[in-house]
């Protein structure tokens, strides 16, 4: 089955290539970024020293956030998208980086789609798992990143503002795993 150690090395180096762990803010909305992890939506679970050093000395060390970054990675996205019933890497590093990106629902609702199941429910369960197996996934995969170009095209087309995304997110619909852009 598909290899998480490798696959969240990968999609880690998606979010910040030299794993440096600086924090910043992408101007996405989503406030302060380490590793790939916002503000906005682990705020609940990480630390404030994870992104900060408030007060001086406090902030965590990349050694200690990237750990705690690949648990949540694991933990969010690996876990729900059942990376470990996929037979195949590439497979599970896209959906998996798609999932990161765009939310897991969002990713899984589009593998569906592309599976041609007839019950779209954003869940990957027995029957999704089954449709993956039925295809080649090679071709599945090309078929995802497909999907994904077309799914960002028509968020630029609904709001311009996010056209300044778009050479990112087309590398991102686009990369092979195990290579990087």
């Amino acid at each position: 089955m598909a290899n998480f150690g490798s696959i969240i090395e990968w999609v880690l180096r998606l979010e910040d290539r030299t794993l440096a762990g600086k924090t910043e803010d992408l101007g996405d909305g989503a406030g302060l970024t380490r590793f790939g992890l916002t503000i906005r939506d682990e705020c609940l679970v990480l630390p404030k020293c994870y992104w900060v050093d408030d007060p001086p000395g406090t902030r965590l060390s990349n050694v200690d956030a990237l750990e705690m970054a690949k648990q949540i990675y694991h933990d969010k996205y690996w876990t729900p998208i059942r990376g470990n019933q996929i037979a195949s890497d590439e497979l599970a590093a896209t959906l998996m980086s798609f999932a990161v990106n765009d939310g897991i629902e969002t990713a899984v609702e589009l593998l569906q789609r592309v599976l041609g199941m007839q019950a779209v429910d954003g869940k990957l369960g027995p029957w999704t798992l089954a449709a993956i197996s039925d295809h080649n996934a090679e071709e599945l995969t090309e078929q995802l990143r497909d999907a994904q170009e077309a799914r960002y095209l028509a968020i630029e087309a609904r709001k311009p503002q996010d056209v300044k995304f778009h050479d990112g997110w087309r590398k991102r619909a686009y990369v092979r795993y195990p290579d990087l852009p």
